[in-house]
């Protein structure tokens, strides 16, 4: 018998036994064969060691790969199957001076013991850090390995050269005497434009392909790897037989990411996740933790065999009270570990912004258990812009703070499904407001407006506008106090010929301002930093240092327009009332319905969306507290800094909102026209 009972906190460690000759190629015509019936030629011993008295050993990681395509090595005299994509890893390791101490999930867990699998997982963290080395084996070596191989070599060069210029350049303000040479003011230290920069410039086009098709490899969108890298003391880079210093790979592509490659080769996207990688490996080695939200978030697009383990294997990265309480158990339904990660993002945040997460969900029956305020972190995002955002750093300031910070005032349910939560109603929907139609930005005839002047465009664009403002028909009561006096929609609707004070002007800024959320530049709050504004408004900031020119370039108008799609992507915008007659202006998720009530819930940076279930929306109760249903976040305009907070300070008393585990199972997004 190949596995007994481990004691606790003890692991096992795979020895493997070294050999001098090359190892034999696997053909690829057997690549999918079910079984390999050779004589095994990797032999290896499996012994038990206490975690903190084994010896030194190293780790892998890496991609298990199909369960179908299967080897057989030699442990402790038994014939045992392991995956293709183990046995390539297994073969070149073996080629190492010495016998190689290993930890390998899938040889040194046994796989067929559940209640193992979890004990293990709750120390995979510990295992990768206490290792010696951790090898990321990214599969064998192709054609083009070489050639990328030899680009890194380049750009690290390119990283050792770029210190010394550096530093000339803050002593002396330039770089070299050659015309052409950067010369600049030292204080600046932009990245230096040296030889190196231009010969990989010149670069054949290919070569761009080639790193494509490395860093598309599965290893990298692997969820695992988060944390076996992030924690490791040191990291090998291994494709085949050509190896690299993790350090070194995280450089070259901080440098071919300033200097333009990553996007000239289409890899913004893995620039992204290999700089998250980046920042949560160096929080974790000066004694950081990331923010668990943060981390699930980053993680939707990454792949998981096991959905659980989008939760499982970020354990080590958080603080260590929230990780405790993330009980690994891979009986318990998905549904049951996303709670409770959820719950854990509200208890160590101290925060509801884990409700923002909340995606549109269409009729599909693997989503049957999901409790309508969980997030499933299996699927992506609905928004390309969360109101709820948090970063990787549990101490990132919010965008707004509807409820003033103050804590959430959660109540028991006896249900680990629901959710009771403290707050208040603000309004009720009464109409959804098709802004995007009024607009015309889905008339691909307006589209072809984009490359015309300036002027003409500022002109059109101002009639767009006045004319949305009027069919929309919006209350004047939606009016914020502070509406046509941020910097960015008063400077843009004054240069596009909007009188100043103007209701028009006013209301029309209102609806700009909803449709980006406020997070526009120069916003009356100061929603975004000064980097998030040069990053996601280059037009407007480069205008802004020109000094203004008018008429506004065709280019702000463009960006602008273009924003508004991306945040009001799945959304729609809707006009909401209170029991007084006062109107608001709001946007939330395609899913709301009219009837749904606008609710602020402490302890939320935004406002949400709560539906009363039933036909007749009939006020359900159990135990005196109503039951609702969670539809999603919502902006709110002129309340999302608190305004309501204070305005019923004392005058009312708060309700307890009992969250109901149901979800309606269809698609809301059949009942509304395409578009917002």
């Amino acid at each position: 018998m190949l596995y007994d009972s481990l004691p606790l906190r003890h692991i096992r460690l795979l020895t493997l036994t070294c050999r001098r000759d090359t190892p034999q190629p696997v053909e690829q015509a057997d690549a999918d064969s079910e079984e390999d019936n050779s004589k095994p030629n990797l032999v290896c011993t499996l012994d038990v060691a206490a975690l903190e008295q084994s010896k030194q050993y190293d780790a892998l990681s890496y991609v298990w790969g199909s369960s179908k395509a299967v080897r057989t090595v030699l442990i402790n005299g038994q014939r045992t199957s392991i995956t293709l994509s183990l046995f390539l890893a297994l073969q070149h390791l073996q080629l190492e001076e010495e016998d190689v101490v290993l930890w390998i999930d899938q040889l040194c867990i046994n796989q067929a013991d559940a209640a193992e699998r979890s004990s293990q997982v709750t120390l995979m963290g510990e295992i990768y850090a206490r290792a010696a080395r951790v090898v990321a084996w990214l599969g064998e070596a192709d054609g083009e390995t070489e050639s990328v191989w030899r680009l890194l070599d380049d750009t690290v060069a390119l990283r050792d050269v770029g210190h010394v210029e550096m530093f000339e350049l803050a002593k002396n303000g330039r770089i070299g005497s050659e015309p052409g040479d950067i010369c600049v003011d030292g204080a600046q230290l932009q990245l230096a434009r040296c030889t190196a920069m231009r010969t990989l410039q010149t670069k054949n086009p290919t070569i761009w392909v080639a790193l494509r098709t490395l860093l598309n490899r599965p290893w990298f969108t692997r969820v695992w790897v988060f944390q076996e890298v992030a924690v490791a003391r040191d990291c090998s880079i291994w494709c085949g037989a050509w190896r690299r210093d993790w350090t070194d790979l995280i450089a070259a592509v901080q440098v071919l990411d300033r200097g333009g490659f990553l996007d000239q080769a289409g890899l913004y996207t893995q620039s992204i996740n290999i700089g998250a990688l980046t920042t949560i490996r160096g929080m974790y080695a000066t004694g950081r933790r990331s923010s668990l939200l943060g981390l699930l978030s980053l993680l939707r697009t990454w792949e998981a065999t096991l959905q659980q383990d989008r939760v499982f294997a970020i354990r080590a990265l958080v603080e260590q009270a929230c990780a405790d309480d993330l009980d690994v158990d891979y009986h318990s339904h998905i549904s049951e570990t996303y709670a409770s990660a959820a719950r854990a993002c509200i208890l160590h945040d101290q925060s509801l912004a884990v409700l923002g997460e909340v995606e549109v969900r269409r009729q599909d029956p693997a989503l049957s258990r999901m409790p309508c305020w969980v997030p499933d972190w299996r699927s992506k995002t609905s928004t390309n812009v969360q109101l709820n955002f948090r970063s990787l750093d549990s101490n990132t300031r919010p965008y707004f703070q509807a409820t003033l910070g103050t804590p959430p005032r959660t109540h028991s349910t006896g249900s680990g499904r629901s959710l009771a939560l403290e707050g208040f109603e603000v309004a009720k929907i009464t109409r959804i407001v098709f802004a995007g139609h009024a607009l015309h930005m889905f008339d691909p005839c307006i589209s072809a407006r984009d490359s015309s002047s300036g002027r003409w465009k500022s002109g059109y664009w101002r009639m767009i506008w006045r004319d949305a403002v009027v069919a929309l028909d919006l209350p004047d009561s939606c009016l914020a106090a502070d509406d046509g006096q941020d910097a960015y929609t008063a400077r843009l609707w004054h240069d596009v010929g909007f009188k100043s004070g103007d209701t028009i002007e006013r209301k029309a800024g209102m609806l700009s301002r909803t449709l980006l959320a406020d997070l526009q530049p120069g916003s009356v709050r100061s929603r975004l930093t000064k980097g998030n504004q040069v990053g996601l408004w280059p037009a407007f900031m480069g205008w802004q240092a020109r000094g203004f020119p008018s008429p506004p370039p065709a280019e702000v108008l463009n960006e602008h327009d273009c924003m508004v799609k991306r945040t009001m992507f799945n959304r729609y915008c809707f006009i909401a009332e209170d029991a007084l007659g006062k109107a608001y202006l709001g946007m939330t998720l395609s899913t709301m319905e009219i009837g749904d009530r606008v609710c602020l819930l402490y302890g939320g940076d935004t406002p949400f969306v709560l539906r009363l279930p039933g036909a007749e929306r009939g006020s359900r109760a159990r135990q005196g507290i109503r039951q609702w249903e969670f539809v999603a976040e919502c902006y709110i305009h002129g309340i999302m800094d608190g305004e309501a907070v204070r305005d019923r300070a004392g005058s009312a008393s708060d309700e307890v909102f009992a969250v109901e585990h149901y979800h309606a199972e269809y698609d809301r997004l059949a009942r509304k026209p395409m578009g917002w």
